[in-house]
């Protein structure tokens, strides 16, 4: 798996020279062998959207149910859980004001055709009537067939937090059975992307042989705008440690910098955690009491850049594809990257959880395919974004506990 980032940047690139000689030779045969491809890449994100409705009910209770525990068990945790509702809606906010923009300048609007099968979903506006009806399922199960994220999320949160209010072992087994489907749901995952290469050349083929190099152009307009939405973000968190933490800039980012190098290494928030603990004990001197509740909770939960793969990825694939979002679409898109942040694992390779963003909004799921195929780079600057914010959350509420 360390060499897929790799592998699926050849594909996009061997797909787009491919697709080009498909083009350039107008014959028969080429179309043929693109219709042969094509539906392998539809296959390949079928795979991968048949795990993602179970996995994010299974992880919504399971962090919710945890969130519940931990707040009436550790003093002071109210507080933290609230910052990490706040950080993570405020940077999905920022996304949905700046990303609209910035992706006008580099990315053209409509360069890749709808799928037939997504273009009434597309085409579809839903009222903020019917957004708020559907914020409570009449059926579950009918929501999670018809890709009603939402509405299914509300019903996850509401059943993990009802788990709090029956038997300390009757909770206990539906939390580990939840985590061992989370678990055998992941191994999939694992296995649809290690065909990934597959799958996504099989997904730029037809769209190079369409629009050209005009998909490079766009891939590389998107990463430069999550780019810069990394370091708005990655500021913040800056500006947050300062302010709200009373910690001098200087000290702050001397403090910061190896936690950051091995986020950017390692693609994992959890892998830095020891760096963060020495960080925020060490050189900023904050209290243990406080380091010990809130980095391990924020590298395992806090994720404050998901929305900007989420909600920036959303507003990126609904434009190439010519997708009209408007205010019924995007407040879903930005509720759904704030609760799935908190319950979908952050792992690499992980663009695919993006999905729920995209059923929400009616975009089609062939489009994270080719968000998948360059999100090496994109991920590493997620991660030190993430790990940043952890830190400044840390100072902050280690200044309210010296204020109390």
């Amino acid at each position: 798996m360390k060499r897929l980032p790799v592998q699926m940047v050849i594909a996009v690139v061997l797909g787009t020279v491919a697709g080009l000689l498909v083009a350039a030779a107008h014959a028969p045969w080429a179309d043929r062998t693109v219709s042969i491809v094509a539906p392998l890449g539809t296959i390949w994100v079928n795979a991968i959207l048949m795990t993602v409705v179970p996995l994010v009910v299974v992880n919504v209770i399971v962090a919710s149910a945890a969130s519940a525990e931990r707040r009436n068990a550790v003093r002071g945790a109210t507080g933290t859980f609230v910052m990490f509702v706040g950080v993570v809606t405020a940077s999905a906010v920022v996304c949905a004001l700046l990303s609209p923009g910035l992706l006008s300048l580099l990315v053209s609007r409509g360069g890749i055709p709808l799928p037939p099968s997504s273009a009434a979903a597309a085409a579809e506006q839903p009222s903020i009537a019917a957004l708020v009806v559907s914020i409570v399922p009449g059926n579950p199960v009918k929501a999670a067939a018809d890709g009603a994220m939402l509405g299914l999320i509300v019903f996850s949160l509401l059943f993990g937090f009802a788990t709090t209010r029956i038997d300390a072992q009757q909770r206990a087994s539906i939390v580990a059975l939840c985590r061992a489907v989370s678990d055998a749901l992941l191994v999939i995952v694992d296995w649809v992307l290690r065909v990934g290469p597959i799958g996504v050349f099989a997904l730029i083929l037809p769209v190079a042989q369409r629009i050209g190099f005009d998909v490079l152009r766009s891939l590389a307009g998107y990463m430069l705008v999550v780019t810069l939405l990394c370091a708005v973000v990655t500021i913040g968190a800056y500006v947050l440690a300062v302010l709200g933490g009373g910690v001098a800039p200087g000290r702050f980012a001397r403090a910061l910098a190896p936690p950051q190098a091995i986020a950017f290494g390692s693609r994992s928030s959890l892998a830095t955690l020891p760096s963060l603990m020495r960080a925020a004990e060490d050189d900023l001197a904050l209290p243990a009491d406080v380091s010990g509740l809130v980095l391990p909770l924020a590298t395992a939960m806090l994720k404050v850049a998901a929305p900007i793969a989420s909600v920036t990825g959303a507003i990126f694939i609904a434009r190439v594809y010519g997708i009209h979002l408007g205010a019924a679409r995007m407040l879903p898109v930005i509720a759904i990257s704030v609760f799935t942040s908190f319950g979908v694992p952050g792992v690499p390779n992980g663009a695919w959880t993006q999905l729920p963003v995209f059923l929400a909004a009616g975009i089609p799921a062939q489009g994270i395919g080719i968000l998948l195929a360059v999100d090496a780079i994109p991920d590493a600057l997620r991660t030190v974004t993430n790990v940043s914010v952890d830190l400044a959350v840390a100072t902050v509420i280690a200044r309210w506990t010296r204020a109390a």
